[in-house]
């Protein structure tokens, strides 16, 4: 088993710091690994278009006009969003777009699109959000190329049941503090490798054997027979005072690290007290949220 020294981590950190300029020159569509999986209605819920941002679908069906629907091998056709681009995947006639606006609307959002080598060709994007704020699909229109309607599968009951076996559900934990963490080990259902390099959220394979562990003064994060311990003496809370009525985040627990006391190790809770999201350093986790 290898392990990974706290002061390891440090220097990496700092590393990845210094190569920022150059990682956000890359485009998404070219460090996007190849994925085999699906993105169903209940992967993710979308309460503003920041939560569009980094995030990639993989529809099973697909259609162009008023064609017969085609069928899409997992991961074989993606959208993916960034703030400033959408890259398509999997279809020939749909490449990459720049962002002209994006307006959210009583159905979900709407995104006038502009193609970065022809600026002659533009499009738009509708996406749907249903009242659970989940996604129904997708639809693109340009007049050069027609419609294009992407359709997101829903999970059998044999599969919602089989995650919710492996992943933690984020209702199982009620927190106001860090100590209501103590003696608990979750298992993220999807996160960001690196969100200084690169936005994308990938969802966690069963494989991967990813997990965060908490203890009175040490946190140990767990990827495969890999781990990596964050020693630490002091957590601090924030509050949230956007204002904001979209908002899911109300409070932070603050962490920091014995080693780097400039390495983000943040427990973000929402107004509920569930915890939606665990950063460590330049990895996001987010857990499994319920109706999955």
């Amino acid at each position: 088993m290898k392990k990974w020294y706290s002061i390891v981590g440090g220097i990496f950190y700092v590393l990845i710091l210094s190569q920022t300029l150059c990682a956000q020159g890359i485009e998404l569509a070219e460090v996007i690994e190849k994925n085999t999986h699906y993105t169903y209605k209940t992967d993710r819920l979308f309460y503003t278009d920041k939560d569009l941002l980094g995030y990639t679908f993989y529809p099973d069906q697909y259609q162009h006009n008023n064609e017969s629907k085609l069928r899409a091998a997992a991961g074989e056709v993606s959208i993916s969003f960034t703030p400033t681009m959408v890259f398509f995947s999997g279809i020939s006639a749909l490449q990459k777009f720049s962002i002209i606006s994006f307006n959210q609307t009583n159905d979900g959002y709407n995104l006038d699109l502009m193609d970065s080598r022809n600026p002659t060709f533009r499009g738009t994007m509708e996406i749907y959000v249903n009242k659970n704020k989940q996604c129904e699909g997708l639809l693109f229109f340009a007049k050069s190329s027609g419609q294009y309607a992407f359709f997101l599968p829903e999970k059998s009951d044999f599969q919602l049941n089989k995650d919710a076996a492996y992943f933690t559900i984020q209702e199982v934990y009620k927190i106001s503090r860090y100590e209501d963490m103590i003696g608990t080990r979750v298992t993220p259902f999807m996160w960001v490798r690196d969100q200084v390099a690169s936005k994308e959220m990938e969802k966690i394979n069963a494989e991967d054997s990813i997990s965060i562990e908490f203890k009175s003064n040490q946190i140990i994060v767990h990827e495969g027979d890999d781990y990596a311990n964050y020693d630490f003496k002091k957590t601090e809370i924030y509050t949230d005072n956007s204002g904001d009525a979209n908002v899911r985040v109300s409070k932070m627990i603050e962490i920091t690290w014995a080693v780097n006391k400039k390495f983000k190790i943040n427990i973000h809770i929402t107004p509920s007290n569930l915890v939606h999201k665990i950063e460590v350093g330049p990895s996001v986790y987010y857990l499994m949220m319920s109706g999955m």
